[in-house]
């Protein structure tokens, strides 16, 4: 958030589950039209989606904002690439506001059941193992 002085917020929650930076004005965020540029992706196990309006006096071209969706999409240090183009295209002054949020998603709680059949494909697996050691010592042996 170096360099864009007051026009940054951000923030990682306790759990660190949940990474949100937002860039602009907060008042344009929700008076303006709808977003002008809208990326998903990934990085360190976080899933995130960029969005962002261009100022009335940007310079970019629709292809522009096109070209920077692809490269997002295929980054994949996604947040670093994010806010990287963000901070620039702020100081800039092509973008009113920008908002990355990336969430973590939970691991699926196993259920009891899911435990039990986990536990029994392991206890089978390490008969097999026990089963063949023996078979292949009695062959040895004799």
């Amino acid at each position: 958030m170096h360099g864009l002085g007051e026009r940054a917020t951000g923030h990682l929650s306790a759990a660190e589950q949940q990474l949100q930076l937002a860039l602009g004005d907060e008042n344009q965020r929700h008076n303006s039209r709808s977003e002008d540029l809208q990326v998903s992706g990934g990085e360190a196990g976080f899933r995130c989606d960029l969005t962002a309006a261009l100022s009335p006096g940007s310079r970019l071209s629709s292809m522009d904002v096109r070209q920077i969706e692809q490269k997002l999409n295929t980054a994949l240090d996604f947040i670093y690439q994010s806010t990287t183009l963000m901070n620039q295209l702020s100081a800039s002054r092509d973008i009113d506001w920008a908002t990355l949020t990336c969430q973590r998603p939970e691991p699926k709680p196993s259920t009891e059941e899911e435990k039990a059949e986990h536990e029994q494909r392991a206890r089978e697996k390490m008969q097999k193992e026990i089963d063949k050691r023996r078979a292949h010592q009695q062959s040895s042996g004799n």
